[in-house]
């Protein structure tokens, strides 16, 4: 079982000002870079379980962010203003010989990349249809789909994402808690940054 990895990055930051969120830096990289370099290594230290790498953006230096990584396939949302049911879309959409996709929203700059290695693997082999991480009381993103869920993905529509369709599965799906809940801390707002 391999995963398809979509990097979810066509977001509209509105809550962020005038600046796109996602190329703010956090630390050494920008907040795109560190998902970017999370899914390269664990494509790296999984490669039984990490297949492709895909980056669903709008703009222009997210995708110039991404050159020079062979294994990053970029993929232009033009219908990024729908929201993001439509980055889903286009990312399943390009993965039909994929188990699995893991959607991997970039605006979790404390994401481990232990801890998403930790969750592949246990949902590997949970036997589960979908994972999600969780603070140990929300389910949450990063989450995982097989491709029993593919129709399912393919049908969303408007600023929805898969949550629905992690919470209509529950019974079927594998949840991993963060040991720290900073790492699904997702950032919407300046403060937010200069706070944590």
């Amino acid at each position: 079982m391999k995963a398809d990895v979509i990097l979810m990055a066509s977001g509209a930051s509105e809550r962020f000002g005038d600046r796109n969120k996602l190329t703010e830096p956090i630390g050494r990289v920008t907040m795109f870079e560190h998902t970017l370099l999370l899914a390269v290594l664990l494509k790296m230290s999984l490669p039984d379980l990490v297949g492709q790498i895909r980056v669903v953006t709008c703009y222009d230096e997210i995708k110039n962010l991404c050159d020079g990584y062979e294994d990053v396939e970029v993929i232009y949302n033009s219908d990024h203003e729908e929201g993001m049911a439509a980055s889903l879309r286009l990312g399943v959409a390009e993965a039909d010989d994929e188990d699995s996709y893991l959607i991997l929203p970039c605006d979790l700059p404390y994401l481990k990349e232990s801890s998403v290695g930790e969750f592949l693997t246990g949902y590997r082999w949970s036997g589960k249809k979908c994972g999600c991480m969780s603070d140990g009381q929300f389910m949450m993103s990063p989450a995982i789909f097989n491709s029993s869920f593919r129709a399912d993905l393919l049908d969303l529509q408007g600023d929805v994402g898969a949550r629905k369709l992690l919470s209509d599965a529950a019974n079927d799906c594998y949840v991993y808690v963060v040991k720290e809940k900073k790492e699904l801390l997702d950032i919407d707002r300046p403060e937010q940054i200069r706070a944590s």
